[in-house]
């Protein structure tokens, strides 16, 4: 019997209040792994994994739409009321508009990196129907491990809870904590 069976086992036999401790505490470990995954800080090129390695030249071809990218997510992070968040997702729709599609794994990380906020504001404004639509939409463009496509498979878990279905949240959440796990194993080397 390997470990894996025996915590099992020891859960299937908690009672149904322990079940609903348990399930508390796996919804609060993903949010802080959802928090740490969300945070904004710019690519950087320090490590040698793919995700951390993303940066996107200014060029004449770029210069044109990280500006308002940036703008976007200013917008986003100060999205404290329904009119706030409206317009941030208004910003973020113009953002994706304006980025050239085709245009490199730097590119797929912004637009769903884009795509996960526009998400959580669908989330935060109580709209999952929505949520759901762009991170189906940020996923479509790739499903590689990557900051992006983890946060958007968080998001994918907290709308499915918010529309009740606890079975294909779990599913998302474990795929958020799986890629997760293999982004923290990269950025130690550890592949």
């Amino acid at each position: 019997m390997t470990s894996r069976d025996v915590r099992s086992a020891a859960f299937a036999r908690r009672s149904s209040s322990g079940r609903a401790r348990a399930r508390g505490r796996v919804v609060a470990v993903c949010l802080a792994v959802w928090a740490v995954g969300c945070h904004r800080a710019e690519p950087s090129s320090e490590s040698g994994s793919e995700d951390s390695a993303v940066s996107v030249p200014v060029t004449a071809g770029t210069a044109g739409w990280l500006g308002p990218v940036r703008a976007a997510h200013q917008l986003a992070d100060a999205a404290d009321s329904p009119a706030a968040r409206q317009l941030a997702i208004e910003a973020i729709d113009a953002a994706l508009a304006g980025i050239d599609v085709g245009a490199g794994p730097a590119v797929r990380w912004v637009e769903q990196d884009l795509l996960a906020r526009s998400a959580q504001l669908w989330l935060d404004s109580e709209q999952p129907s929505r949520a759901l639509a762009a991170c189906a939409s940020g996923l479509e463009l790739s499903e590689e491990v990557s900051v992006p496509a983890a946060t958007l498979w968080m998001v994918q878990g907290k709308a499915h809870e918010q529309l009740g279905d606890k079975a294909r949240a779990v599913e998302s959440y474990h795929r958020a904590l799986v890629m997760n796990q293999e982004l923290m194993n990269r950025s130690l080397g550890e592949e």
